[in-house]
């Protein structure tokens, strides 16, 4: 895998994984599957993740009111990488309509999501070095603009 794999993510000692380099954010990793390895942290789980094949991880943030999850996955193949979020009290099955964007292997945004309201997401940034810029993009341009913080 390109960019969700052993030289990018650690073991954190707790049966965990977490990015080598800082996140510099409250995002942590809550479950993600490496090379086929399960790495569950703290967070509760109720995904169907089986139709999903490569590697992948689940991070949840807690300075947010609704207590909500970014999934990030990585097709084998293509090494392309799509995200989802997820409030993570919500035991909908429909969380793979709540598409963020999907990126090429490149870290280039190929198609955006929808905001909450069901609008098309727009992003000032459209290419990212790494999935941790991604994931702080993320953050502020999408959860905090329409998510309540503490």
């Amino acid at each position: 895998m390109k960019h969700i794999n052993s030289e990018n993510l650690k073991n954190d000692g707790y049966n965990g994984i977490e990015f080598k380099e800082n996140l510099e954010s409250n995002w942590f990793i809550s479950y993600s599957r490496l090379d086929n390895k399960v790495y569950e942290g703290q967070s509760p789980f109720n995904y169907d993740l089986s139709i999903f094949e490569g590697n992948l991880v689940i991070l949840t943030h807690d300075d947010y009111v609704d207590q909500m999850d970014l999934i990030l996955i990585e097709n084998p193949k293509t090494f392309n990488v799509t995200v989802f979020w997820k409030l993570t009290n919500n035991y909908e099955k429909d969380w793979l309509n709540n598409l963020i964007c999907e990126l090429n292997s490149d870290l280039e945004i190929t198609k955006s999501g929808k905001d909450p309201e069901g609008e098309l997401l727009s992003f000032k940034n459209n290419k990212f070095d790494n999935l941790q810029s991604l994931i702080i993009y993320i953050d502020q341009e999408f959860f905090y603009r329409n998510f309540e913080t503490y």
